[in-house]
């Protein structure tokens, strides 16, 4: 199935859009636009007329320019190779979050080698794959594709509409919310919306970065309405998981609970035993433990057999907080014998909850320990201890 098929044949039949292009490379140059243009024999009345779309100019003048900034031109032949990767590309990252894209990587790599006028637009695909499917850290992620980025802004005049919300959708990643122009965002939709739901999930994640919860909580809404429509399972469930965790941060555990029990039964059927799926059982947890519930805690992790380190911290915290060195033993004990991490964090963590009901070491010890621990609905649990 192909989410959206993008159309590039203007970039070669309308030699405007390579005018476009020639225009933010001549102010790279050392020299005068006018004295290039003489140089290659081209008239600069008829190309400033062409680039005000009051004429057009032929392959002729374009080749030579193409020449000068050692560009190749372009194969017709090749335009419906693009199209259709690109295509593919969005409609794999629309419904696939965890897919990696190896051979589309490889197939944009060879299209960006091309060096055509289409390139910056094979880049700005290049860097929607790494957002989407990045394992880095955000810093890390910008400082690998800043560069990249700011090639991509420099083009932004060359961008046709469906291709500006693959442009605005990067945008979300890498500038605050305060210079994001949402009103933009919004025209954009009402010609393009097979994007709002990517949008949607961006701009969440934007104002998540930029601290600003209740507006990265709108968002995520927004995406939820859209992939249930799509029924878009992959995305829907990443951006639930996301509205529990804007939930916790917000301090309503009750509601994370709710939302958690919503979509619990896809969460085991679809991303059992996935990064997400232990991110969801953490917020889950943490939020019955913030609101004290902790005999539906105990029923959960009875209920179900203990299937990663996440079950074994919650039923040590559990222990810990009902002062049960018993059943705090067995779970280090089941830990053990199922071959489980020793180096985990939430192992280390594990042992020095025992450490502390032993005496070996303080409440304040403890704290101090674990205080850096990586999820920071299991810190908060850690600071109320």
């Amino acid at each position: 199935m192909i989410f959206y098929r993008y159309n590039l044949k203007d970039y070669y039949e309308k030699t405007y859009y390579n005018l476009i292009l020639f225009d933010a490379l001549f102010k790279k140059e050392d020299k005068n636009k006018e004295v290039i243009l003489d140089e290659l024999g081209i008239v600069a009345s008829t190309y400033r007329k062409a680039r005000q779309k009051e004429q057009r100019i032929g392959h002729e003048i374009v080749n030579k320019l193409n020449a000068y900034f050692g560009l190749n031109n372009i194969d017709p032949k090749k335009i419906p190779v693009y199209e259709a990767l690109l295509s593919r590309i969005m409609t794999e990252l629309n419904f696939k979050t965890e897919n990696v894209l190896d051979d589309e990587k490889k197939l944009l790599a060879e299209c960006i080698n091309d060096n055509n006028v289409l390139k910056p637009i094979f880049i700005m695909f290049d860097i929607l794959m790494k957002i989407s499917n990045s394992k880095l850290g955000i810093a890390k992620l910008v400082e690998l594709t800043k560069d990249d980025y700011q090639l991509v802004n420099s083009h932004e005049k060359l961008y046709t509409d469906e291709l500006m919300m693959v442009y605005l959708m990067i945008q979300c990643f890498f500038e605050s919310s305060s210079k994001i122009d949402f009103n933009k965002i919004d025209e954009m939709l009402s010609k393009n919306p097979y994007a709002k739901g990517m949008i949607y999930y961006l701009a969440s994640s934007r104002y998540f970065i930029d601290g600003d919860y209740n507006n990265s909580l709108i968002y995520a809404k927004f995406g939820e309405e859209i992939y249930i429509k799509e029924h878009n399972i992959n995305r829907l469930l990443a951006i639930q998981n996301n509205i529990c965790n804007l939930y916790f941060l917000l301090g309503k555990y009750r509601l994370v609970v709710d939302k958690a029990e919503e979509c619990a039964s896809a969460m085991l059927c679809y991303k059992k035993n996935t990064p997400l799926f232990l991110h969801f059982k953490a917020i889950y947890y943490s939020s019955l433990f913030k609101n004290n519930n902790l005999d539906e805690i105990d029923f959960v992790l009875n209920e179900f057999s203990k299937s990663d380190h996440i079950d074994y911290l919650f039923s040590a915290l559990l222990a810990f907080r009902k002062k049960d060195k018993k059943t705090l033993k067995n779970v280090i004990k089941e830990y053990n014998s199922n071959g489980y991490e020793k180096r985990h964090e939430a192992y280390k963590l594990i042992l020095n909850l025992m450490n502390t009901l032993d005496g070996k070491i303080s409440v304040l010890q403890l704290r101090k320990t674990h205080i850096e621990y990586r999820a920071t609905f299991i810190r908060d649990i850690i600071r109320e201890i």
